[in-house]
């Protein structure tokens, strides 16, 4: 995992991109899919799955408050449908529109036909960055979100 963090920041911030390898195994008389991570990905071909980990760690000596986790999702890809794993940090957020505002999900756009206005869902294969709130870090406390995006 790469630190992505300022000096004097009281958060140590790590990400890392793992390339998701899947394969069909044969177990107890059934063929399940099984994953495997191959770190350190230096380039991804269209269909391939990659892996999103971003770990916060508290390393000051007193409890740190309103944090929130950014992760994107680069624009040649989109958001794995059910992909997104955390430890209970936090309410998560997601934005359509490069991180400029941010809704609970299903995301939702207004859109104007022949007058008339109608809510419609915006998919995530449209989403661009995933936001968590947490409310609080203890000292020497660490929380991890996981998600996958597919290459376009």
């Amino acid at each position: 995992m790469a630190a992505q963090t300022p000096q004097d920041s009281p958060l140590q911030i790590q990400m890392a991109v793992s390339k998701i390898v899947m394969k069909k195994i044969q177990r107890d008389g059934k063929w399940i899919l099984q994953y495997q991570r191959k770190a350190d990905v230096q380039e991804a071909k269209p269909g391939e799955i990659l892996e999103y980990t971003i770990r916060y760690t508290n390393i000051s000596q007193q409890i740190l408050n309103k944090i929130q986790i950014i992760g994107p999702i680069p624009a040649n890809t989109y958001l794995q449908k059910d992909s997104i794993r955390n430890q209970q940090v936090g309410q998560m957020y997601a934005s359509a529109d490069q991180g400029k505002t941010y809704q609970v999900p299903p995301l939702q756009k207004i859109l104007v036909e022949n007058g008339k206005s109608k809510t419609v869902l915006i998919p995530e294969t449209e989403w661009t960055h995933l936001k968590w709130l947490v409310p609080s870090l203890n000292p020497l406390q660490s929380i991890t979100v996981r998600y996958w995006v597919v290459v376009r």
